[in-house]
């Protein structure tokens, strides 16, 4: 996808969306709870932080509660504003990664899952306007499409660009299902990567990041939640890739913590598989402060 389509991606956030707002009143308070969340990352006082964050979380419990009523009643007039509603509450849980405890160190399951539910409810409400050119949501939709068939095309390219971080360690037992898992993550991790080997913009490099969770298997999902060491290697590296965004709010320094919390689960035998995200990530961590980036197009 070209950068081309920028300006009315940006458009589409700046200017329909906030009017689409006024008339739904979760993707009103979504947006409020996204903005209160960003004004905690920024604030000067602990105190501002917990004002913020107080705020943030009565919009979020506000946006659920009236969000779940819209999804029952789901149909093609309210499709536009339920779908970025859900996109907006999603890049807000990857957001809360940088404010939850890492100690005891616990994989992020739910904001996994709660990515992954979003995603279902995206694709339920792009059924019912896949026909309506007029649609609010559809020119992210049409630009995003190419990039889920890039991944799925490119499967093999993908692996082979980060195959290392399959090579069994000595003595390591791995079972068919175990590897379809580790291997289907790491064609995503080798899609992100691509994406920023390309220069892609920033925006757009966004876009995959989020789109991670959503595109994982069951099945390596299963494999976190066991603390499996590989799992935990690529979720590693997956989270070395998002300090490349670090220019989001939403993403800041959070990927260096992340990986430091994971390594201190690891025996030593791993600690050489996740040398190089930790040293990506701290380097980003401690790049030079740079323009603050919003919502990805």
């Amino acid at each position: 996808m070209s950068s081309t389509h920028l300006p009315e991606l940006l458009d589409i956030w700046s200017v329909e969306v906030p009017r689409l707002a006024l008339e739904y009143e979760p993707l009103l308070n979504a947006l409020l709870a996204f903005s209160s969340h960003h004004m905690a990352r920024i604030a000067k006082t602990q105190d501002k932080v917990n004002e913020y964050l107080t705020l943030r979380s009565l919009y979020l419990e506000s946006t659920l509660q009236k969000h779940r009523q819209a999804l029952r009643d789901l149909s093609k007039d309210n499709a536009d504003a339920v779908s970025f509603t859900t996109v907006i509450l999603t890049v807000d849980a990857f957001a809360n990664l940088g404010e939850r405890q890492l100690e005891p160190y616990e994989p992020p399951i739910q904001w996994i899952q709660m990515s992954r539910g979003v995603g279902s409810v995206c694709k339920v409400a792009l059924d019912l306007i896949k026909d309506d050119a007029k649609a609010k949501i559809r020119p992210i939709i049409d630009t995003m499409m190419p990039f889920i068939r890039m991944f799925h095309s490119n499967h093999a390219a993908n692996i082979a660009t980060l195959g290392h971080l399959l090579i069994p360690q000595d003595g390591e037992l791995i079972d068919t299902d175990d590897m379809q898992a580790y291997e289907t993550t790491t064609s995503l991790l080798g899609w992100i990567l691509g994406g920023h080997k390309s220069g892609e913009h920033l925006k757009m490099y966004g876009r995959r990041l989020t789109a991670f969770p959503v595109l994982l298997s069951d099945h390596f999902i299963t494999l976190l939640e066991r603390r499996d060491p590989r799992a935990l290697v690529l979720l590693a590296h997956f989270f070395a890739l998002s300090s490349y965004a670090s220019e989001f709010w939403w993403v800041g320094a959070m990927p260096y913590g992340e990986i430091c919390a994971i390594q201190g689960l690891l025996s030593p035998e791993w600690q050489g598989m996740i040398a190089e995200p930790l040293q990506v990530a701290r380097a980003q961590a401690q790049a030079p402060g740079r323009a603050e980036q919003g919502l990805p197009a």
